[in-house]
C-alpha cells in the first residue's frame, strides 16, 4: 500500500514540505496518480475503478483535509483504461464519500476518451449524483478548461491557480507514465487517426 506520507517526486508548493501532506507530491498508486495543492487534489486514473485504488484516493483525500483543517476541492481525470467501479469499488466509494463530501466545496470528474467512453462515465455519475442529491457538489467536465472553471468558482486564496492546475496535471500523466498528446486534454477526445 502507498503511504500518503511516502512522496514519489516533488514539486514547489503552498504548504510547508515537513507537512504529512506536502503540496506539490505526486503519489502514484497501481496505475493512480494524484498530487496535492494547496487546497485541491487532483487524480488521474489509468487503471480500473477498484475498491483498493479508490480506498488509496480517500486516503489522499483525508490527508488533504486534515492539512487544510477545512473544506477542499478534487478533481478527477478518468482516461478510458480506467474502467468503472465493480460492487466492492462502489461500495468503498460510498464509504468515502460518506467522509469527503461533508468537506468538500466541489468535486469535479472529467472523462478523457472517445464519445462512448465519456457517455459511460457521465451515465455512471449522473446516476450516482441523482441519487445522492449531490448536484451542487459533484461536476461533471468535458475537458481540462471546463473542470478548472469549475473550480475557479469555489477558489480560495489557498487555491493553485489555472498554471499550477496545468501543470500538475501534465506532471500526472508523466508520473503514470502516459503521453497527454494520447489524450486531447483541451477537448476530453481521443486524438482522430491519422
Amino acid at each position: 500500500m502507498d503511504d500518503p506520507n511516502s512522496p514519489t517526486k516533488t514539486a514547489p508548493g503552498k504548504t510547508p514540505a515537513s507537512h504529512p501532506c506536502p503540496t506539490g507530491t505526486i503519489r502514484v498508486f497501481d496505475g493512480v496518480a494524484g498530487i496535492m495543492i494547496g487546497d485541491t487534489l487532483l487524480t488521474l486514473w489509468r487503471s480500473p475503478a477498484r475498491a483498493e485504488r479508490i480506498a488509496q484516493v480517500h486516503r489522499w483525500t483525508e490527508c488533504l483535509i486534515e492539512a487544510n483543517a477545512g473544506k477542499i476541492v478534487a478533481c478527477q481525470f478518468l482516461l478510458s483504461s480506467a474502467s468503472p467501479p465493480d460492487g466492492p469499488g462502489r461500495k468503498e466509494a460510498r464509504r468515502g464519500f460518506k467522509v469527503v463530501a461533508p468537506n468538500a466545496r466541489r468535486l469535479v470528474a472529467v472523462p478523457l476518451g472517445n464519445a462512448a467512453w465519456r457517455r459511460l462515465v457521465y451515465t455512471v455519475i449522473r446516476a450516482g449524483v441523482a441519487l445522492m442529491g449531490q448536484s451542487r457538489l459533484i461536476k461533471l467536465a468535458t475537458n481540462e478548461s471546463d473542470a478548472f472553471d469549475h473550480l475557479d468558482g469555489v477558489a480560495t486564496p489557498n487555491s493553485p491557480n489555472r498554471l499550477e492546475l496545468h501543470q500538475a496535471l501534465l506532471s500526472l500523466f508523466t508520473a503514470l507514465d502516459v503521453s497527454p498528446a494520447l489524450y486531447d486534454i483541451s477537448t476530453g477526445e481521443d486524438p482522430a487517426p491519422l
